[in-house]
């Protein structure tokens, strides 16, 4: 169902990543953990790894990478995070521009 819904609202090609391969399921602390991790990842212009991710179910619509990372110049960077029960959240941040 998430995915559909990224899908719906996110265009062709969008890189997608989690780094719930790498830390585990952390339940209420993912999403600020994730996004800790994805700021960082954005200052060095990279986009990490899916850690385990062998083949994705639907590999059409986004691009993901694989256990290597890939450096790639972005300037926003979106964490979702879809819990038990319907607790769903975004935050979206932006590089800092001096």
């Amino acid at each position: 169902v998430e995915f559909n819904v990224l899908k719906e609202y996110f265009s062709k090609n969008t890189w997608l990543y989690s780094n719930k391969g790498q830390v585990g399921h952390m339940m209420g602390a993912s999403c600020l953990i994730e996004l800790v991790l994805g700021a960082e990842a954005m200052t060095l212009d990279v986009i990490p790894g899916n850690a385990g991710l062998v083949e994705p179910f639907d590999d059409t619509h986004f691009s993901f990478t694989y256990d290597a990372k890939k450096y790639f110049k972005y300037n926003k960077l979106m964490k979702t995070s879809f819990g038990f029960g319907g607790r769903s959240s975004a935050v979206s941040v932006s590089k800092y521009e001096k």
